[in-house]
């Protein structure tokens, strides 16, 4: 798998989620942070950090990336549930190759509550694009 493929089926994976959809509305995931205009809750495709793998041949690469969810309703049950909904889309994916990470929420400015899940997969480096 690549790099850009790895990317573009996090991204359809969470566009292709009905149930996410339905709390988010059709243009809630993003691969960017938009401005303070857009009202919550959305999702943000978030950072991919590419190292070494397991492999002593570095034949291949282990990708972390995260997930962010941003709700404008004060408390974190929105979060948590959008979070939630959000991993079971990430872990239909592929099944088992997605390991889930972490999952932070925190209090961030003005009534904003910011989730961020965090996920390892491993890919070949020769595949890397």
């Amino acid at each position: 798998m690549t790099l850009d493929r790895l990317y573009t089926e996090v991204y359809r994976a969470l566009n292709e989620n009905l149930e996410l959809i339905d709390i988010v509305g059709e243009n809630g995931v993003y691969d960017y942070t938009p401005d303070e205009s857009v009202a919550g809750p959305y999702v943000v495709i978030g950072d991919f950090d590419v190292r070494p793998g397991r492999l002593l041949n570095s034949k291949e690469k282990e990708v972390t990336f995260s997930i962010h969810v941003w709700s404008s309703n004060y408390g974190r049950f929105e979060t948590m549930d959008i979070g939630n909904v959000v991993d079971d889309g990430i872990q239909a994916i592929w099944g088992n190759v997605f390991y889930f990470e972490s999952f932070q929420i925190i209090h961030d400015v003005e009534q904003w509550v910011h989730g961020i899940l965090t996920y390892k997969t491993y890919i070949e480096e020769e595949k890397i694009q």
